[in-house]
């Protein structure tokens, strides 16, 4: 007969052993191509992972493509070629933002995601083996220690901007353990088209003053194809010194467009910590742990010379 001390243990393991959910993100690239391509065209894509539901969902968003006849998930690692796993039936011109919602992933998929086995592949007339690529990254949630927001308006470009009527919001979180800002949504309204170039970017700047477009930070070449109103994602590993300035509030997003090249919008990011939230493997250990010493102290109340289980 089944010890009822032995179901509490199980059902705890049990819960302890929940799958987790992840941050996904992947910066697209010509140079990851095999082989490498050289092109302008880049992107960047981010998303979520449940390991409970083995569910993707995830945003793309590309530029600077003569065009693009497809795009997919593929399965091999960086370095190599596989097959694909998922079509997200782009074709089209030369920069979109496309979501991939409820992508199902069987077990062995699961496992090659997370030891970065899963890429994105960009495809185009010119390249159509792939023209951009990326290995998709997946981070624990958990591992995330601060949200990000920002409210983009004219008033806010030094000196402010003309282009009155032009808004933005933006939204993502932070990593210190890994350096990672992700944007999870970089949206904006604009009086003009998206400017032609620069576009949009992460600076390095206090309020009230202007300053350089940060490694990594180039969001966007502002391509028209990306639409007015129009929205954005992006994934930026930071320097040290960045991320002081970052949670210093001395990093800012600046959107571009042709009636104000310098700046249209813009604001800096705010970044405001997390508070720690065990999770459902340590809920499961300090629980276990508690019920151990209940249930020890009963039976030896009950028992004082032989335990029987």
């Amino acid at each position: 007969m089944k010890s009822p001390f032995l179901s509490i243990i199980f059902a705890l393991l049990t819960i302890s052993a929940f799958g987790q959910s992840h941050k996904i993100y992947g910066v697209l690239s010509g140079n990851n191509e095999v082989p490498p391509v050289v092109t302008s065209a880049a992107g960047s894509f981010v998303g979520t992972y449940d390991e409970t539901t083995n569910t993707l969902d995830i945003t793309v968003n590309f530029w600077g493509l003569a065009d693009h006849t497809g795009m997919h998930i593929h399965e091999a690692p960086a370095g190599m070629n596989g097959g694909v796993i998922y079509n997200f039936g782009a074709a089209g011109g030369s920069a979109a933002v496309y979501n991939g919602a409820g992508i199902v992933l069987t077990d062995p998929q699961e496992v090659s995601l997370l030891a970065d086995g899963l890429y994105i592949n960009v495809h185009s007339s010119a390249y159509p083996g792939g023209e951009i690529r990326d290995q998709i990254k997946a981070i624990p949630v958990t591992a995330f220690d601060y949200t990000i927001d920002a409210t983009l308006a004219p008033e806010n470009e030094v000196p402010p901007s003309t282009c009155t009527g032009a808004s933005g919001t933006a939204s993502g979180c932070y990593s210190s353990a890994n350096n990672l800002l992700i944007i999870e949504d970089l949206s904006f309204t604009l009086g003009s088209p998206f400017a032609g170039s620069p576009g949009a970017h992460i600076h390095d700047a206090p309020a009230g003053a202007n300053g350089p477009i940060i490694p990594g930070g180039f969001l966007s070449n502002g391509d028209h194809a990306l639409g007015n109103p129009g929205m954005l994602v992006g994934a930026v590993v930071l320097s040290d010194a960045d991320e002081i300035d970052l949670l210093n509030g001395d990093l800012y997003f600046n959107v571009h467009s042709e009636q104000c090249p310098a700046g249209a919008v813009r604001d800096q990011i705010n970044a405001v910590a997390i508070p720690p939230i065990p999770t459902m493997g340590q809920w499961g250990v300090g629980v276990l742990s508690l019920l151990l010493l209940i249930v020890g102290i009963v039976f030896i109340r009950k028992n004082k010379r032989q335990f029987n289980y």
